[in-house]
């Protein structure tokens, strides 16, 4: 069965190299291979045209669900693969997961993504922010992990991934409505490896991001509070789970400080107040 790939890459350029070798590099080879870039400001658009491979730029920055939509539009091969720009698929991943569309019940497949981050946001991240669901198979988890999948294109192009979703959420929103039409499978034997490297800042930002469509959005300053007294339960829970490794406590602790900042600063900046 013939496959595309898009990756949808913003700002990217210390990843995009790796992560395009890495498909290139796959025991089986890709039909084509696309690279969205979404507006970036650093040199991923000339990274990834030096290693001869369709690149559409966006005229302006429309975020991850719009520019998974154009790369959709642009693959020509009946399954279709979505890679993220900071990541790295380990080189039996195609082989690993086409194999599993041989069951007509299944209309897309996700592999495992390891961390590779070694530092304290790292280790963070593999315990309360992972994008995996373990060792086993499993066929229609929760969702599968926007990182490294692949969907059949009718499915694709049928439902398409919603545009308000611009960083986040996007890969749950849409298997959520893929699995009222067909199953997903989990597949751990097919391996993709994370390769950001998170700061603290980054590393609030990203939570906060990740969990931004699970909460009040901050446009008031008593959702503000809300969030803020939800924030503090979440961290407390964590807390309970990280007493023997004190040094995630400290991320713990500054958690809910984080997104209270976070959640200020997008008051601020859209001018609710």
């Amino acid at each position: 069965m013939k496959v595309s790939a898009y990756i949808p890459a913003y700002n990217a350029e210390k990843t995009i190299e790796p992560c395009i070798k890495s498909l290139l590099n796959q025991s089986i080879k890709f039909d084509d291979i696309i690279v969205i870039d979404d507006a970036s400001a650093d040199n991923t658009k000339a990274i990834a045209e030096s290693l001869n491979v369709r690149v559409i730029s966006n005229k302006r920055n429309s975020g991850l669900s719009y520019s998974r939509n154009i790369g959709i539009a642009h693959c020509r091969s009946e399954l279709i693969a979505g890679i993220d720009s900071d990541v790295s698929l380990q080189r039996d991943w195609l082989d690993n997961l086409v194999k599993e569309f041989k069951n007509r019940s299944i209309v897309g497949v996700g592999g495992k993504l390891i961390e590779t981050d070694k530092s304290l946001a790292g280790y963070w991240k593999k315990e309360h922010l992972r994008q995996d669901w373990g060792e086993n198979e499993i066929i229609d988890p929760n969702y599968l992990s926007g990182s490294n999948t692949i969907f059949k294109k009718k499915i694709l192009k049928r439902l398409k991934f919603n545009k308000k979703y611009r960083k986040a959420f996007d890969d749950v929103d849409f298997c959520q409505r893929v699995m009222k039409l067909g199953n997903i499978k989990y597949c751990p034997k097919a391996k993709a490896f994370h390769l950001s490297n998170d700061s603290l800042l980054s590393l609030l930002r990203k939570k906060w991001n990740y969990g931004f469509y699970n909460r009040a959005e901050p446009k008031q300053i008593l959702n503000i509070l809300k969030n803020f007294l939800t924030n503090i339960k979440t961290s407390i829970s964590f807390s309970s789970l990280d007493w023997k490794q004190p040094k995630l406590l400290i991320i713990d602790f500054l958690l809910p400080l984080g997104r209270l900042y976070l959640d200020l600063e997008y008051y601020l900046k859209r001018g609710y107040f």
